[in-house]
């Protein structure tokens, strides 16, 4: 018997033209609606459930990429209309790349800007579709985006002080802008897109998942050479039975 197929979340398929073009001028744009209210709430208590697992409750950024087969964060990573965004935006078939828990506790500080292609260098494209599971707001450390820095390409960087284990810009920008998003709207953004997180100054936590993709041709720049990630993928994702115990990081 063939499995079941999981019911699409999003509530549609494709970007707009004004927001297609506001992606190519400043290397993201906010995508309102991509989720229901009901779903989002769904998938912002299974990532909770995620990191309560995996001993990550109260970690600073908690990141993980496992998921349960039949959740609503795999119908979220594996929907074929998000893959189908993502594709829209890099202009070709779109392959996940890493999905990840994204979730500032109560009181923690700012995650530091930086670009994606810091930690693993891509040779193509490469998008981050960032959902927010919750309102995320300025006092609550919404994402901070620095538009046209996609077109700078890799900019140097060194180790965060702020964020243990974790990389930031050599030169700090002075400007970005605040992303204030609601339950379900979707950030989409570059890989060389400069962007970090404001501090959460409120009681409760600022939930968010992300899902990054490549496109079909890209290369990435791990294990000392360039490989093609259609055919030596980076990272080994896909739902799991159950969660390991470990706490984890991703990217």
């Amino acid at each position: 018997m063939q499995p079941q197929a999981l019911a699409d979340p999003l509530a549609r398929a494709t970007l707009s033209s004004d927001e297609l073009a506001h992606y190519r001028e400043h290397g993201w744009v906010l995508a309102r609606g991509l989720l229901d209210r009901a779903t989002a709430a769904a998938t912002a208590s299974d990532v909770h459930a995620v990191l309560a697992a995996r001993n990550m409750a109260d970690s600073y950024l908690a990141q993980s990429t496992e998921y349960l087969a039949g959740s609503p964060i795999h119908r979220l990573v594996g929907s074929p209309r998000l893959r189908a965004i993502a594709g829209q935006a890099m202009e070709g078939t779109a392959h996940l790349y890493m999905p990840f828990t994204a979730v500032k506790g109560p009181g923690q500080g700012e995650f530091t800007f930086h670009q994606d292609g810091q930690y693993t260098p891509f040779d193509g494209p490469g998008v981050n579709c960032w959902f927010a599971l919750v309102p995320c707001t300025v006092p609550n450390g919404c994402l901070r985006l620095v538009s046209g820095t996609h077109r700078n390409g890799a900019v140097p960087w060194r180790e965060s002080p702020q964020c243990p284990g974790h990389r930031t810009m050599s030169e700090q920008p002075t400007a970005w802008d605040d992303v204030v998003m609601e339950a379900g709207d979707c950030c989409l953004f570059e890989r060389f897109t400069v962007h970090g997180s404001g501090p959460n100054q409120t009681a409760q936590p600022r939930t968010a998942y992300a899902v990054q993709f490549h496109r079909s041709d890209t290369k990435a720049f791990f294990e000392d050479s360039w490989q093609p990630l259609l055919q030596r993928p980076r990272f080994t994702t896909g739902p799991v039975a159950a969660f390991t115990a470990q706490a984890q990081r991703g990217e």
